[in-house]
């Protein structure tokens, strides 16, 4: 139990120091540091394969596959094309490892994430109120504000999954979103924001236990979307009031300017149409300038889209069958956080950020057969919670 709560301990730090970023984007943050000790450590600990062993196999012909890719390139090349073959190793030992930790000791581990969650945007919270920054769109300790939006989106996903089996009392819950509405509006992200509406109004649809909590934030989620329509239908009655109000209602207004072509321009998909000889196996990852002939010079800018362009039919075909695979084990429509997460990835590349797989192990962990059994460990002296997912 000592070495349990050191790893608890871990989590909880990876999760506080997930938003300051170092170093630059692309390499290893010292919250990456942290978890890696959480990893190695957690794998000496684990005495056997739990009955996801699927989830084992196919994660391990992802690695394989994404390996033997970005290898040949590398010799093709005559570069080195390591970094994302480190990246999915460690994700996906992250998801690995959470699945088992979670799965051995829901309790303690769900109680140190939602503490870790909660503590994190808080915390964030406060900085936001002592230190901006000078620019129009903030980032506090990201390196670009991207980063912030889609840190906040993540973390509101796995909050909404672990209320699925623990409550969460109203208030706290209240207060939280209306810290992270507060952080992705700093962030001034057209998608993160679009896509952290979506997530609050899935968790009103598909949530069906604590009517009373779900009818405030169904209340609060009403005011909002009423005010952000007389906002952008009456800018110049808030406009020159806050600077970063000023500037999301100037990109939405300038949005067709400066996405000609539609939201999904300039975010590198029309590489995928002008190099179909990548399609079947994959162009690897990295060595951008073979794409000279695209309108983004770096990665395609999207989750799917990289995965689909960076390993072709066979390599993006092991990721869906993993993705499904956990969506099948979970319940589908309690995957709804996905959802959102997948719209913001239409137009930015989130397959590197470790909460995303963390997510993933968290949805196969509360599937349906373990949601009773961690709803009575978890709420002995509340069973009117058990009764409403009874009742579903």
């Amino acid at each position: 139990m000592k070495l349990e709560k050191i790893l608890g301990f871990l989590l909880f730090l990876y999760l506080m120091l997930s938003p300051f970023y170092l170093w630059s984007s692309g390499l290893p943050q010292i919250a990456d540091l942290i978890l890696m000790i959480f990893v190695i450590i957690s794998i000496f600990t684990i005495k056997n394969i739990s009955k996801f062993s699927k989830m084992w196999i196919f994660s391990l012909f992802l690695i394989f596959y994404v390996s033997i890719v970005n290898m040949i390139w590398s010799i093709v090349l005559s570069s080195v094309i390591i970094m994302p073959i480190m990246f999915l190793i460690y994700n996906l030992l992250v998801m690995l490892i959470m699945t088992e930790k979670i799965n051995k000791n829901p309790t303690f581990y769900f109680n140190i994430l939602l503490k870790g969650v909660a503590s994190s945007i808080f915390l964030q919270f406060a900085i936001s109120m002592i230190y901006v920054g000078d620019r129009s769109r903030v980032v506090l300790f990201f390196n670009n504000p991207n980063q912030l939006a889609f840190f906040v989106l993540l973390m509101s996903s796995v909050l909404f999954i672990i209320y699925r089996i623990k409550k969460i009392n109203s208030t706290l819950l209240i207060t939280y979103l209306l810290f992270s509405s507060y952080l992705m509006i700093l962030s001034v992200s057209q998608g993160a924001i679009v896509s952290f509406i979506i997530l609050i109004i899935l968790f009103l649809i598909f949530e069906s236990h604590d009517r009373r909590t779900k009818f405030k934030l169904g209340i609060l989620t009403g005011g909002v979307l009423l005010a952000a329509f007389f906002v952008f239908s009456r800018p110049g009655y808030i406009q020159g009031h806050n600077p970063h109000l000023d500037f999301l209602i100037q990109r939405v207004e300038t949005n067709s300017q400066r996405n000609p072509g539609g939201l999904l321009s300039g975010r590198g998909y029309e590489r995928i149409f002008n190099y179909p000889e990548y399609l079947v196996f994959g162009a690897g990852e990295g060595e951008f300038w073979r794409f000279d002939n695209s309108i983004v010079g770096l990665e395609l800018h999207s989750t799917i889209g990289s995965m689909f362009f960076s390993y072709g039919l066979i390599g993006f075909s092991i990721f869906l069958l993993l993705l499904c695979y956990i969506i099948k084990r979970s319940d589908i429509k309690f995957s709804y956080p996905l959802i959102p997460i997948f719209i913001y990835g239409l137009t930015h590349n989130g397959i590197r950020q470790t909460l995303f797989w963390m997510i993933l192990a968290l949805l196969i962990t509360i599937n349906k057969e373990n949601r009773f059994s961690f709803l009575n460990t978890f709420n002995e002296n509340q069973p009117s919670k058990v009764q409403w997912e009874l009742q579903d």
